[in-house]
């Protein structure tokens, strides 16, 4: 199950370390990069575990914001953090949650569909169970 949030790239002056990473949308510290592409690799090892963390605590996911609609300035006052605007920067993170939840053991479920559900599902060759986990989740974003 891939899921996807805007994150905010804020380039700092610390030169060991110079992206600091949040994700605007889930709640948390954020994480931190050495460069771009072991930014992205962190943000999402955070997301993964955040996200999964509100499931297995029965709490609904967030909705992704709009990725055009973060106001990068707001997000650093919020957070306060000192940064250098010109070189920070939005965009999507994605990560596969099923490689995160703990609760990810099977769990029979029996469930009773219309016939023409059944047949038409079985002729197009979907996975009832895997059409059920996505629907949940995409169900838990939406509210």
């Amino acid at each position: 199950m891939l899921l996807t949030y805007p994150a905010v790239f804020f380039m700092t002056d610390d030169d060991s370390i110079p992206f600091y990473i949040v994700f605007p949308d889930v709640e948390g510290v954020g994480t931190q990069g050495k460069s771009i592409t072991d930014g992205m690799e962190m943000a999402s090892d955070y997301l993964g575990l955040m996200l999964a963390d509100l499931l297995e605590q029965n709490e609904k996911l967030p909705k992704p914001s709009k990725v055009n609609s973060i106001d990068v300035p707001q997000v650093a006052s919020e957070i306060e953090v000192d940064y250098i605007p010109e070189e920070s920067f939005v965009t999507l993170v994605s990560v596969n949650l099923s490689e995160y939840l703990e609760m990810n053991e099977l769990k029979k479920k029996t469930l009773t569909i219309p016939k023409w559900a059944d047949k038409l599902g079985m002729d197009l060759k979907i996975n009832f169970s895997q059409t059920l986990v996505e629907a949940i989740v995409e169900k838990a974003q939406q509210q």
